[in-house]
């Protein structure tokens, strides 16, 4: 080991074969105390120690493995069809790696043909396209499995012009059957009204079980914005019509998208005929049918909004209610960007300014990375079953900063917080030291930063809330109750990552107990990186939940030119 390796080392424990770990894992004797450690353990024993570099690929943009471990999941390269290939396990091609004693090996050195290697891990399972229109694509974040592994949830855009001419000749919408809200956004040249398609897919089966369509409409399908999914609760948020539509998948053994309620415009069914008498009223009319943006009436849930606010600030005293009556306008005025399922049938939601909308549309549909100030957002927290808001946040407290520390678990997976009987396999800061510590020392940082203060950090920590479904690796190799990695790269949060540096390759894994290299990841050989120095890498990571298996994707200027194939081997020297 060189010198930058060295490290203050603990105490080596005692090394145990396979078949005392596998004994262990299997009786869950042992003497660590959390289960899921226990069953996590092996995976410091088994990791990927040897690599097939530039291995050559179909015409794919390789996006994820399926929860149950049989499938990956990509799109064509012109996003107008869904591939799904099965997986034949990491030792699928032992026998010709058993030639090597090397750590890693090129694709090109072991077979003339280029689709060898690919082929070898993985055979097609189906392919997926719709022939619906010939503008219809999909987008390639947008990916969310249902809680049985077997079916996924893509999404199709169909792009259109976005005057309003055009988007009554393609869609066929009268006029007052076009906006849901009072709240509504106009379409201009940022909010195009296009044509959006769900579709819910049986992997196992190869069929199609049941499909959305929402026309003239605007929804952020880039990493899944504007949906979320939790247990058999699939929730979309419509920009344009301010609406929240909740849907239940259920269903045997055939699953289908079954309407539950729209938030927006009423909170629950029952909400159109409490206010029907309205209708006759010179402000108002029947609000159960007609023309929804000629509306003079607060719609419900701004309306529920504003009444907890009002009760809160009542019980506070007159400061606080002067700080409600001077507020009113601009809480009227804020619109829905977002929103999130959590646990219990709760639903929370980001409200923020419409320019801030309109300036989130024209970066993502110019391609802008840029990070900006936070803007004014407002967090409520609905409950589905009872119609009723039960708090509301606001960006500059820490209340909202502090739950998203100490659970974790509720905002970034859900699924595995709700009792199921499974075991929570992930690491978050509400159950993990380091990633508590982690958690605290990011938020000292913003608080230190300028322009730093409580309240800049606050902002600043929970600008990204509410989270997109299913943005986190379902990998024992995140997990840093196992491991001490450079948390550049390694991350939690299944996200494109910029290279920035070659000193920084490869990168290290630690054993968290006693500092001690386990294996390394080189994710670029160091020729293609000098060849592209002055160009922007950036990289992708697709784990297997479970084998020690992970493909690495190095895209120079948003092109595909590297793709590796970590895993592992037995007799590497």
């Amino acid at each position: 080991m060189d010198s930058s390796d060295e490290r203050t080392f603990r105490p080596m424990p005692k090394m145990k074969n396979i078949v005392e770990l596998l004994n262990e894992r299997s009786r869950g004797c042992s003497t660590c105390k959390h289960q899921a450690y226990v069953v996590r353990h092996f995976y410091k024993y088994t990791t990927p120690n040897f690599v097939i570099e530039q291995v050559k690929t179909p015409s794919v943009v390789i996006r994820r493995f399926s929860p149950d471990a049989r499938y990956l999941v990509a799109f064509d390269a012109r996003m107008n069809s869904v591939l799904v290939y099965r997986f034949k396990g990491s030792t699928a091609i032992a026998s010709e790696l058993s030639l090597y004693n090397a750590a890693c090996v090129d694709s090109s050195l072991l077979s003339n043909n280029e689709d060898y290697v690919f082929d070898k891990f993985f055979e097609p399972h189906w392919n997926f396209s719709s022939n619906l229109v010939a503008l219809q694509y999909f987008y390639q974040d947008f990916h969310l499995f249902v809680e049985n592994g077997n079916c996924l949830i893509v999404a199709s855009e169909n792009l259109r012009s976005n005057t309003l001419r055009s988007i009554q000749f393609h869609f066929n919408i009268p006029p007052n059957q076009r906006y849901r809200n009072n709240e509504s956004l106009e379409p201009n040249t940022v909010i195009r009204l296009d044509w959006y398609t769900f579709y819910l897919l049986d992997i196992d089966q190869k069929t199609v079980l049941d499909e959305l369509d929402f026309q003239a409409d605007k929804m952020i399908l880039n990493g899944s914005h504007c949906a979320s999914l939790i247990g058999n609760l699939f929730c979309l948020v419509s920009l344009v019509n301010q609406t929240i539509h909740i849907y239940r998948l259920i269903g045997a053994p055939t699953i289908k998208f079954f309407p539950f309620n729209s938030i927006g415009r009423f909170c629950l069914s029952t909400d159109s005929f409490l206010l029907s008498p309205l209708s006759g009223h010179k402000y108002g009319r029947d609000l159960s049918q007609g023309h929804a943006l000629q509306d003079h009436t607060i719609n419900c849930l701004k309306h529920r909004i504003l009444t907890f606010l009002y009760k809160r600030a009542l019980k506070t005293g007159i400061a606080s209610l002067n700080h409600f009556y001077s507020q009113f306008d601009f809480i009227l005025d804020l619109r829905m960007l977002k929103a999130q399922l959590v646990p219990d049938d709760r639903l929370l939601i980001k409200y923020t300014t419409e320019e801030c909308i309109h300036r989130l549309l024209f970066n993502i549909s110019n391609n802008i990375r840029t990070r900006t100030d936070p803007e004014p957002s407002l967090f409520v927290l609905f409950n589905l079953n009872s119609g009723e808001v039960e708090s509301v946040f606001s960006d500059s407290q820490s209340i909202l900063a502090r739950a998203y520390i100490d659970y974790q678990e509720y905002f970034l997976a859900p699924h595995m917080a709700m009792p199921v009987g499974a075991i929570n396999f992930n690491s978050f800061s509400s159950n993990n030291a380091e990633d508590r510590h982690t958690a605290q020392k990011q938020f000292e940082g913003l608080h230190k930063a300028r322009p730093g203060g409580l309240v800049g950090a606050n902002q600043r920590f929970v600008a990204h809330l509410p989270l997109n479904s299913q943005c986190t690796h379902d990998s024992p190799f995140v997990d840093p109750r196992l491991f001490l990695f450079d948390e550049k790269y390694i991350t939690l949060f299944d996200k494109t990552r910029l290279l920035q540096s070659s000193s920084e390759m490869p990168v290290k894994y630690y054993d968290r107990e006693t500092n001690r290299l386990l294996f390394k990841l080189n994710f670029l050989n160091r020729r293609l990186f000098f060849a592209s120095n002055n160009k922007n890498k950036f990289l992708q990571l697709v784990y297997h939940p479970v084998e020690p298996f992970l493909i690495s994707i190095v895209s120079l200027n948003g092109v595909e030119t590297c793709v590796n194939f970590h895993m592992r081997k037995t007799n590497v020297d």
